[in-house]
């Protein structure tokens, strides 16, 4: 249907579509039965008939633009599309009064063009990549525009006209002509070659700092309940390891609850240019078929669209890409299916289209950091784990970074604890991560004192988990323990730092205490180094190649 305002000129007419007869109806009716079916070739044939006998049939012409566009045959069925404006009496008849005329796809010397929305704010976020071109055929474009989406609109084209459809009418006299938005393509001629490719919104912005969050809707309006989620089914999707910020507009009581317990930030705005921002900011966006995975995959976010069989037929058949949006991924399951069948073809469809590169603050404690997925066994991170319960929630080569400020200390009372530490950090991490690991000194009385350490962590402990040391130790006799060997680990320690206690510190930044003196001095006496900083390299390539 059109816009608002013009349901209001048009309420002066009662004019409505003419009936059928009986047999054309039922015609109609086995189409659509086709159609609803998925077998689309047939509903085509069906509607083809009702044309050749009564080319004039809007109902037939409509049903079998859905039909084509199911199809792909999308320039046949934007042409057959134009057949929705005449399925209401008050539509055929404002369009025949209309004080300006009906943009055909031609030049405009006299004035702009008004665009006037229409449908819902999926179908309007999906066609407002053509505006541009419209105003480079007519050299100006208004566009009569939903207010929730005036703002965005504005931001993304910022030469277009925005009138906000505020229950008002525009100043019909100011425009040469005008086109219902869904109108457009058909107008200019185009086909898939010629689409304009997304991303299209925002592209004025500033290159946003993306945060390892997933955005998550699970349900869609009023208009089709078949097309939902539960929050539950999305929770068990996208895995207990990522975490996530609501995108989801009207939640629940008993859903906020939720998304509080699981730790997952509301990130939806007071319009759609607040919510279009904060999903710039998202590694990824997983929704039903609604508006908002349109507008995710408009600013070019990669997201996964869940559709229940038979989808809305601008997805067409069984693809699971869209060219109307290339970082869109789509999984379908049958409409009578549970969610919960396809949760790991939902995972693996969310790596492939955001390979998860994760920085994990592990033991964040009250510290967390921007950033990254902040993760500890109480408070409030952004993932609760005991980092001695394996596997951990993420998948493998999946982290890039890993930060562990005093925590390691803490970890493996038992040698097969702490074995599977190292282990679950090598098989997380991608082949060059980095691991940064901040723990006391043994020496110092920070460790002494504190009776939940349960063991001492030095570059000597970490050097069993390298290959390469365990190589050379084993090429020169020495007796050390080969971890890195028997577990299929590898680490490079890459850097050491000590943090002296005074008067230490000072004397090394005077001169009067060598770096060489400082280290001897730590590892014979209490309370000269407070910590010891270093850093690991994951190397994943040589352990794989390794077969001793």
């Amino acid at each position: 249907m059109l816009g608002k305002v013009i349901r209001q000129i048009l309420a002066r007419s009662p004019a409505s579509v003419p009936e059928m007869d009986a047999s054309t109806a039922s015609a109609i009716e086995r189409g659509n039965e086709l159609a609803a079916a998925g077998d689309h070739p047939a509903a085509i044939a069906c509607y083809d008939r009702l044309l050749a006998l009564d080319p004039g049939s809007a109902v037939a012409r409509n049903n079998r633009a859905l039909s084509l566009m199911a199809m792909g045959e999308i320039r046949a069925a934007w042409a057959d599309a134009e057949a929705r404006l005449l399925l209401g009496g008050k539509t055929r008849e404002f369009l025949s009064a209309a004080p300006i005329p009906r943009w055909q796809g031609e030049p405009l010397p006299a004035g702009p063009l008004l665009v006037l929305w229409e449908q819902g704010f999926g179908d309007i976020i999906q066609h407002l990549r053509f505006l541009p071109l419209a105003q480079a055929r007519t050299g100006a474009v208004a566009f009569f525009c939903r207010p929730e989406l005036a703002g965005l609109v504005t931001a993304s084209f910022p030469d277009v006209e925005v009138i906000p459809a505020d229950g008002r009418q525009p100043a019909w006299d100011r425009y040469a002509a005008f086109v219902p938005l869904l109108s457009l393509p058909h107008a200019l001629g185009l086909d898939w070659a010629t689409l304009p490719a997304a991303p299209y919104l925002l592209r004025h912005d500033p290159p946003p700092t993306v945060e390892p969050r997933v955005g998550i809707v699970w349900r869609s309006s009023a208009f089709d309940a078949t097309r939902d989620c539960s929050l539950e089914d999305m929770l068990e999707f996208v895995g207990a390891g990522t975490p996530l910020a609501s995108l989801q507009f009207g939640t629940t009581q008993a859903e906020r609850s939720r998304l509080a317990e699981h730790r997952i930030v509301e990130a939806v705005g007071a319009d759609f240019l607040q919510t279009a921002r904060q999903m710039r900011t998202l590694a990824a966006v997983v929704s039903v078929d609604t508006s908002a995975a349109h507008l995710a995959a408009a600013l070019g976010r990669p997201t996964l669209l869940l559709v229940s069989e038979p989808a809305a037929v601008r997805w067409m058949l069984g693809r699971t890409d869209s060219p109307w949006y290339p970082t869109l991924r789509i999984l379908r399951k049958a409409a009578p299916e549970p969610w919960t069948v396809h949760a790991a073809a939902a995972a693996a469809a969310l790596r492939s289209i955001a390979p998860p590169r994760v920085k994990l603050n592990l033991g964040s404690g009250p510290n967390p950091l921007p950033g990254y997925v902040n993760v500890d066994m109480s408070g409030a991170p952004d993932v609760k784990w005991n980092l001695e319960e394996f596997p951990w929630p993420w998948d493998a080569d999946s982290v890039e970074e890993v930060r562990m400020s005093h925590v390691l200390e803490h970890l493996g009372a038992s040698p097969l604890a702490f074995i599977g530490v190292m282990k679950e950090l090598y098989r997380v991490c991608r082949d060059g991560a980095r691991i940064h690991i901040r723990v006391p000194h043994p020496r110092h009385d920070f460790f002494l004192g504190d009776p939940t350490h349960v063991r001492p962590i030095l570059p000597a402990t970490l050097e069993l988990f390298s290959l390469r040391r365990n190589r050379e130790w084993a090429a020169a006799g020495v007796p050390n323990t080969p971890l890195a060997r028997y577990h299929g680990v590898d680490f490079e320690i890459v850097d050491t730092q000590l943090v002296l206690d005074e008067p230490y510190r000072t004397q090394l930044r005077e001169g009067t205490l060598t770096q060489e003196e400082a280290l001897a001095a730590a590892s014979r006496y209490n309370n000269v180094a407070s910590e010891i900083k270093m850093t690991l390299r994951v190397v994943k390539a040589s352990a794989r190649a390794d077969t001793g």
